[in-house]
């Protein structure tokens, strides 16, 4: 994955650029929010990938190019990454 949130977590991204991920770009689990800005998610195997159906999509959206994706959007369930192991990481100060 370029970009993941899950198990209630939050991103922002703006200015970013995610490209050639084996999955991915960008992943957001159940319970999630991204917010894309001012990007370019390009040659993925998948662009995004939703995994929670009321997930508003139009977050990914501003001034994001999309390109060269197999897959820009993709709402199955894929594997996620084991997350116990990141409990108390947080944006630094």
């Amino acid at each position: 994955m370029g970009i993941g949130a899950y198990d209630m977590g939050s991103i922002t991204a703006r200015g970013f650029v995610v490209s050639g991920t084996s999955l991915a770009g960008v992943q957001v689990g159940t319970g999630a929010w991204v917010a894309l800005h001012s990007g370019e998610v390009s040659n993925n195997t998948i662009g995004v990938n939703v995994q929670d159906s009321d997930f508003d999509r139009s977050r990914l959206m501003v001034e994001v190019i999309y390109r060269d994706n197999g897959v820009n959007l993709d709402v199955q369930r894929l594997p996620l990454p084991d997350t116990s192991e990141m409990t108390g990481l947080r944006d630094p100060d």
